[in-house]
């Protein structure tokens, strides 16, 4: 198919690009470009109109032509830390607010005409994106919004937000989000079958509030899950000592959580986005573990065992550790015995429920090929995050790797023997 013989918008379609404030097409060209593996760099060669527009501004978070890069604007998002839910009172007024439904159900905020979302990957849609947008008008199109949650209802609500320009506060609930996902200014949804997080854009927020009296109400099962960003973080840093901390975190979640910690693993990627927003050098660290990560986390989604984001990216750190050591590109992987032995790392039985198959099954590793190639960071064959033994400890080099199919697979093999 060319891009001049793309199919008219069906009835549905049609009604959701409106909700979308998209034009008329716009669905149909995002489904050629991801069925053609078009990359986020180099021009499409598509004509010119609104829907090829539209579809390339949040095609994988946006389309960069020619490889040219753009001015960046400054960017000014503030961090705070605060102790108590009732100092958040300042955020909740003469807004629209968003907030996870479960949040809600646990903390009575007076947040009047707060709008609630179900924070599941099933909901992670342009489908929701309309919703909150429709919410949003009904309520007289306030400018500013907060958005109460984990990193699905952050990102499900600030790409609402980005295609209404409204200015936004993030209230992260989560470890995972508090650390990591709050902190980034990307956002997006799934886009069947093409995977997770495939359609986003950049914006950002005004003001990033952190509370750490969230996670008194969380389970350690979701905690452990977040620890394993701040796994990331330290590794990625060349921080023994905070990885040290994490790898504890994650044997025994904190009660109550220091707040330095948190601070300090925080202000680890905001320093790094500061310095590249828009993910075009540096930035790209942050990826580490992540390919593999949501790779197995549109696997397990498409066989109906949704798959948490934080426990996939343990396995995506240690599925990237073996590899750059494969690869020599580390001499020693930092922790080893520690990380394989974490009780919060998923296990072979249980990994292998999610994905709905042997671990080590042709049918698996084509299904995790798959998503590879859909991958939103790849540029040409390079895809893959390593670490480098540049300095006393190994780091990650912003420069994705190109990785041939036999190591890769040789790789998985190796992490599947590995797991408990």
């Amino acid at each position: 198919m060319r891009w001049h013989d793309l199919p008219r918008s069906s009835a549905t379609e049609r009604g959701l690009e409106q909700q979308l404030g998209w034009a008329e097409g716009t669905l149909a060209v995002l489904q050629h470009a991801f069925a053609c593996q078009l990359p986020r760099y180099g021009d499409w060669h598509a004509p010119v109109g609104t829907a090829f527009v539209t579809a390339a501004r949040y095609y994988k978070r946006g389309v960069v032509p020619h490889d040219k890069v753009q001015p960046l604007p400054a960017l000014r998002t503030r961090l705070s830390i605060v102790a108590q839910l009732s100092d958040l009172q300042a955020y909740l007024t003469n807004r629209y607010i968003v907030c996870d439904q479960q949040v809600a159900q646990l903390h009575a905020l007076a947040a009047p005409a707060q709008v609630t979302l179900v924070a599941t990957e099933a909901h992670k849609s342009l489908a929701m994106v309309a919703e909150l947008l429709r919410q949003w008008r009904e309520q007289g199109s306030p400018p500013q919004w907060t958005i109460i949650g984990g990193g699905i209802t952050l990102d499900v609500a600030a790409f609402a937000a980005a295609l209404c320009g409204a200015k936004i506060v993030l209230i992260p609930t989560t470890l995972l989000a508090m650390i990591d996902a709050a902190h980034g200014g990307k956002n997006g949804v799934n886009f069947p079958p093409w995977g997770k997080n495939q359609l986003g854009t950049y914006h950002w927020a005004e003001h990033v509030v952190i509370c750490p009296a969230w996670l008194q109400t969380l389970p350690p099962t979701e905690l452990q899950a977040g620890g394993w960003e701040g796994v990331k973080h330290a590794l990625i840093a060349g921080d023994e000592e905070l990885l040290l901390a994490w790898l504890q975190c994650l044997a025994r979640p904190p009660r109550p959580w220091p707040r330095a910690l948190l601070q300090k693993t925080a202000y680890i990627k905001t320093a790094i986005v500061q310095r590249d927003p828009y993910e075009r050098g540096e930035r790209q660290v942050l990826n580490f573990g992540h390919t593999l990560a949501h790779a197995l986390e549109a696997v397990a989604q498409d066989n109906g065992s949704p798959l948490r984001h934080g426990y996939a990216v343990g396995i995506g750190i240690f599925y990237a550790l073996l590899l750059s050591q494969a690869l020599g590109k580390i001499q020693k992987i930092p922790q080893l015995a520690a990380l394989s032995n974490c009780r919060a790392l998923l296990s072979q039985s249980t990994l292998a429920r999610a994905l709905g198959d042997d671990l080590n099954t042709d049918t698996l590793w084509k299904k995790l090929q798959h998503y590879f190639a859909q991958d939103k960071k790849r540029r040409g064959n390079k895809l893959w995050i390593l670490l480098h033994d540049v300095e006393a400890l190994p780091r990650a080099n912003p420069e994705p790797q190109a990785v041939s199919e036999i190591v890769l697979r040789k790789v998985w093999q190796q992490l599947t023997q590995l797991l408990p």
